[in-house]
């Protein structure tokens, strides 16, 4: 009896023993994913939104001529993991680069141009890996999935008297030594708009908008332009020569728009159409 209360003891422990291991590896097969993914998807919330402040109040010190003022927004490049487990971790790194590049022209004029960025990025272990990046005055998000762009006060176009188009397009420029922090930690982002103006110009018979220096992302930045004319019911074409083909209100040319660029054509402008420009001295740190 002694014997069989002894191997009872050992087969109720070799139980618990099975019981705790099960019980762990559903815990890290199940339940530790799900946490790290919600925990990575507030944090991709978190730089989106720090993104989207810095551009707000660039285009809001644009908008009033606000210069010589500078700025800053502090943001977690990326998360702790699980106590004890360690699991989970992540980091993320901001910049400052020199592209894309954006040239407005009226005929052979130059109305507007801007260049540069400045973007955050996330590297996780269960949610998609994402880059939000603010470039001439447009918000771009992009993840192995696809990219989106958001205009924002970038470009707008009005049908007005006699079918001509009331255009009106902002561009950011942002300036800086191409630059970098990354970690773990937190990355302060800061400005300070250095330039702010805005100009009407007459009518005209075309103008164009070239974007050059896109991350593989040009099929989005032409979604968000179709998106933002159709809702004034503007319609476009893309056709081998817009100059001589086209009889829509804007146009893209087939042999000069891919996946790096945007190639932008608007027939008919209307008098007093304008754009502001904004120039903005950008920095992150770590």
């Amino acid at each position: 009896m002694k014997d069989d209360r002894a191997v009872a003891g050992i087969v109720a422990g070799i139980i618990m023993l099975g019981a705790l291991v099960a019980f762990l590896a559903y815990f890290n097969a199940v339940w530790v994913p799900t946490y790290v993914a919600n925990k990575e998807s507030s944090h991709a919330l978190d730089v989106k939104a720090a993104m989207e402040g810095y551009a707000d109040t660039v285009e809001d010190r644009v908008a009033r001529a606000i210069v010589s003022r500078s700025f800053s927004r502090t943001v977690p490049l990326g998360v702790s993991g699980i106590p004890v487990l360690g699991t989970g971790a992540s980091g993320g790194e901001g910049g400052v680069g020199a592209g894309p590049t954006m040239n407005a022209t009226l005929g052979t004029t130059v109305v507007g141009s801007a260049a540069g960025s400045i973007s955050l990025s996330t590297h996780t272990t269960q949610y998609p890996n994402q880059t939000y990046r603010y470039a001439l005055g447009a918000m771009e998000t992009s993840q192995s999935e696809g990219s989106f762009v958001d205009l924002r006060s970038m470009l707008a176009a009005t049908r007005g008297t006699g079918g001509r188009l009331n255009v009106t397009l902002q561009v950011i420029d942002i300036t800086g030594a191409p630059q970098s922090a990354g970690g773990s930690g937190q990355a302060t982002l800061s400005g300070t708009v250095n330039s702010a103006a805005s100009q009407s110009y007459a009518s005209g018979a075309y103008l164009r908008i070239n974007i050059t220096g896109l991350p593989n992302t040009a099929p989005a930045w032409r979604a968000a332009m179709d998106r933002t004319l159709a809702t004034n019911v503007l319609t476009g074409e893309t056709v081998t020569d817009c100059y001589a083909a086209s009889t829509k209100n804007y146009c893209y040319s087939s042999g000069t728009n891919t996946a790096t660029s945007v190639d932008l054509l608007f027939r008919s402008l209307a008098s007093g159409w304008t754009v502001t420009k904004g120039t903005v001295a950008a920095e992150v740190r770590g």
